[in-house]
């Protein structure tokens, strides 16, 4: 199996513009650029309506605390929110609305915090947001970091386990070495639209500056068509999740009579 990394998709940008000096572009500025594009696409797949790159993660809320950090990187944009009981074989799932801060009141008017002695996955409501969370203290050089937080409406009265599942967003700081941030299928995808971006930045050996723009002026053309032709195919691929053979919707018990002869 072929290892999309870093390493080889400088190689390739240099081939496909046609193999500029080392120093215009340098290595760290086709990573960059790669970068920019591998996180374009991480988002395009985040934003999809298909499940592309969902993770979970298991919230225990605790008896009078209403508020939790979601201790998860990367975390986009969530999903949904259901209950889970791993000691109860007979618990039966119940999704939990999520709700914007400002728009509480319109969907829940009742307690503040849960009566006690009801079943304990008490959540009616869960809000989400983002928080610039500051340094502990100003003696800590620790630079300001966003993190997710979720308030449980009401307030639980006991222990109870919640399943958050989420979109990720972010990709790993670019460097040389590791492996493509994309579905390794679009990794060519990922190397024209890096080409493209970086074919500005490039200087060939000997030539003047309108040498130079006569290069691009061949160059380019070829890319932006490659480009326009990737992006169909990624579109389809990642407003899709599956593959059937049959476009028509299936109906609950539709061929339980087909042969009757009395029919």
């Amino acid at each position: 199996m072929a290892v999309f990394d870093y390493d080889r998709l400088i190689g390739e940008v240099r081939l496909d513009c046609h193999e500029p000096e080392g120093h215009a572009p340098n290595d760290d500025l086709i990573m960059q650029k790669a970068g920019d594009v591998a996180q374009l696409l991480v988002t395009e797949l985040a934003n999809a309506p298909p499940g592309w790159s969902q993770r979970f993660y298991d919230l225990d809320v605790e008896a009078d605390k209403g508020i939790y950090q979601i201790p998860v990187e990367p975390f986009s944009k969530p999903v949904r929110v259901h209950t889970i009981d791993p000691d109860d074989r007979y618990h039966v799932t119940r999704k939990i609305e999520f709700c914007e801060r400002q728009n509480v009141d319109e969907f829940y008017r009742g307690l503040t915090t849960a009566i006690t002695g009801w079943p304990k996955h008490t959540a009616r409501l869960m809000v989400l947001w983002w928080d610039q969370q500051t340094p502990p203290s100003p003696l800590v050089a620790a630079p300001n970091r966003l993190v997710a937080q979720l308030e449980v409406i009401p307030v639980p009265t006991e222990a109870a386990r919640y399943r958050i599942w989420f979109n990720t967003g972010a990709i790993p700081e670019p460097s040389q070495n590791t492996v493509a941030p994309i579905p390794a299928e679009w990794y060519r995808y990922w190397r024209v639209k890096t080409s493209l971006l970086t074919l500005r930045y490039c200087h060939w050996k000997g030539r003047d500056q309108q040498a130079r723009k006569d290069e691009i002026a061949i160059i380019e053309p070829v890319l932006v068509s490659q480009v326009k032709e990737y992006k169909e195919a990624w579109e389809q691929f990642r407003l899709t999740n599956r593959v059937t053979g049959n476009q028509e919707p299936n109906e609950y018990a539709s061929s339980y009579l087909d042969g009757d002869p009395y029919l």
